[in-house]
């Protein structure tokens, strides 16, 4: 550590205490690693690029208001975020504080500020109205053309408002605008939060938008503003129904606000349990208005399950491809039967097997109504997939593969409830290995140089950047592996199906990408968990080179511009993230 570093360790000690200080070294040390320090030092606009900031003009002034209800705010704190928005390198703002503090000490502080800046005006409020109640009375005195939301123990990047404006200008008709945002304490800056592209089936799951969040007067107003009922959770209600207001929705993907890590905030401690009951109702709204639904809790606090009721109980064709294995094929089928929450059918495509164990089961599983699917040739993962689509009866496909096991109950409604949805392809589940580590909670394409599964090996409740939230939240997603893979069999067969020219690999990312070329949201769920025995049919078959050829064709504009649901900020050579550093 540096001096400076450990003269303000020293400072904490004596002020906080041994445990609180140790916590605090504990959440620097990547910070000291050099991981992050390092990004910022590259990444991030020198003193140069910051005076050229200040001297760049845009096409016509627009007013930023920045609104913070206030209630007995630290002095301290409120000067930190004035400064950081008096340091701003483009100067068309404003900070309207909605003061419903009881302690005259903070009002004093607030007016202050307004005294000695003209862009600061303060509102004394005659009583407390909550959060949500306080940022609406700041909004009604704001008078810019764009509205963004702080907290007043919070600061902001210096280039915030430049950024802000050159996203708002580069993309006409846009109204809701995010950035990246990260943490800081008297130890320094932390634990940043590198957001995807727009993934409103992620914001149902938990408020990953969170700061800095702006948006139109006009969008603000359609949504129908903050509401009162919310506190703790007003910012994720606000952002649910802007964004499905809104005409064009744009993320930028530089860190531009600094939470406060203290003791009492939720940066610093997760508190405000409060926010749990009023996240439900606002994701519970949202659903609704897509089309009916509720919210449940999810696997992480302050998250959230959007559920959508089946219509009926509509049959599962699962298709599974097989040759010999029958030890495996016999315990995969055994844990469907004993899991599944929903009829299905069995249509096992079968090429070249052997032996006679296999045949014996092959007939024990047509007793029990399964369909044995020849296919002719040789092995072609496509090829047998299409090959039992085209035999199935049911609403939906399930390809999957010979060496998963179901043994958690829900999996099966958990992917048809998604899969049902209009506006989504295809849909995975978590996998994990036999030891419980993660096997699949996604695909990034470009990762490891091609597309590969992010979080892969690391512990089934997260270990690394932001990988908690990434297994155990329904997310938007490139693509899902083809060993669990469900999807309607119109949409499938509106898209023709998997690409035969692929043998053995990559034609389920593909398949995926053309979903969302199509117009349709890919989908990965943590509610459907199984496990699999990666590759156990197939451990020593070669990738025929050509499937390499066809990848690279499908994901070239991944492989230049990365996946819009996975942050360029972070390293595409890891499965594990980290910082890009």
């Amino acid at each position: 550590m540096e001096l400076n570093d450990l003269r303000r360790l020293a400072r904490s000690l004596r002020k906080d205490g041994l445990a609180q200080t140790l916590e605090k070294a504990r959440r620097a040390a990547p910070i000291d690693s050099g991981d992050y320090r390092r990004w910022i030092r590259e990444n991030e606009p020198g003193e140069a690029a910051l005076c050229l900031q200040s001297a760049e003009d845009f096409p016509r002034p627009v007013l930023v208001s920045f609104v913070c209800p206030v209630y007995n705010p630290k002095p301290a704190h409120l000067r930190a975020l004035y400064a950081s928005l008096y340091a701003q390198t483009a100067g068309c703002w404003e900070l309207v504080l909605s003061d419903g503090s009881s302690a005259r000490k903070s009002y004093a502080a607030a007016a202050a500020l307004a005294r000695a800046d003209d862009r600061v005006t303060v509102l004394p409020l005659s009583e407390n109205r909550g959060i949500a109640g306080n940022t609406a009375a700041a909004v009604e005195h704001a008078r810019g053309e764009l509205l963004a939301f702080v907290d007043d123990d919070d600061t902001l990047s210096p280039f915030a408002v430049y950024e802000l404006l050159k996203a708002y200008f580069a993309h006409p008709g846009a109204d809701f605008f995010y950035s990246d945002e990260d943490k800081f304490d008297p130890l320094g800056r932390f634990d940043p939060h590198f957001k995807p592209e727009w993934s409103p089936d992620t914001l149902k799951s938990y408020n990953y938008i969170t700061h800095l969040m702006a948006m139109t007067r006009d969008l603000y107003e359609r949504a129908g503003g903050m509401r009162p009922g919310f506190d703790g959770s007003q910012d994720h209600d606000l952002a649910l129904r802007a964004t499905a207001a809104s005409n064009g929705i744009v993320h930028i993907p530089k860190v531009l606000y600094h939470w406060r890590a203290h003791a009492g905030s939720v940066a610093g401690s997760g508190q405000k349990p409060y926010a749990q009951e009023a996240g439900l109702r606002a994701v519970t709204e949202s659903v609704i208005k897509e089309g009916g639904g509720w919210a449940d809790a999810g696997l992480f606090p302050n998250s959230y399950r959007a559920r959508y009721p089946l219509p009926s109980r509509p049959l599962v064709s699962i298709v599974i491809p097989n040759s010999d294995h029958a030890g495996l094929l016999r315990a995969c089928t055994a844990s469907i039967a004993a899991t599944a929450d929903l009829p299905y059918e069995l249509l096992i495509v079968e090429n070249r097997s052997q032996e006679e164990e296999t045949a014996q089961l092959y007939q024990e599983l047509s007793a029990g109504g399964a369909k044995i699917l020849p296919l002719a040739g040789g092995f072609n993962f496509s090829a047998a997939c299409n090959l039992g689509a085209a035999h199935a009866r049911g609403e939906l496909l399930l390809f999957l593969n010979n060496d998963i096991l179901a043994a958690r109950p829900g999996w099966l409604s958990a992917l048809a409830e998604q899969a049902l949805r209009p506006a989504v392809g295809a849909v995975g589940a978590k996998l994990l290995y036999p030891d419980g580590r993660v096997q699949h909670a996604g695909a990034v394409v470009g990762l490891c140089g091609w597309a590969d599964h992010i979080c892969a090996g690391c512990p089934e409740g997260g270990g690394g950047y932001a990988s908690s939230h990434l297994v155990n939240a329904v997310r938007n997603v490139s693509a899902v592996t083809g060993a669990c893979l469900m999807c309607e069999k119109k949409k499938f067969d509106l898209l023709g199906g998997f690409d035969v020219r692929f043998t053995l690999c990559g034609s389920d990312v593909e398949l995926c990408l053309r979903f969302l070329q199509a117009g349709y949201r890919n989908i990965y769920t943590p509610f459907a968990c199984l496990t699999h025995c990666e590759s156990a049919t197939r451990k020593n078959a070669a990738i025929p080179p050509q499937d390499f050829e066809l990848s690279r064709e499908a994901y070239a504009p991944y492989l230049q511009f990365g996946d819009p649901y996975y942050s360029k900020n972070l390293d595409y050579s890891s499965k594990t993230p980290r910082v890009n550093a």
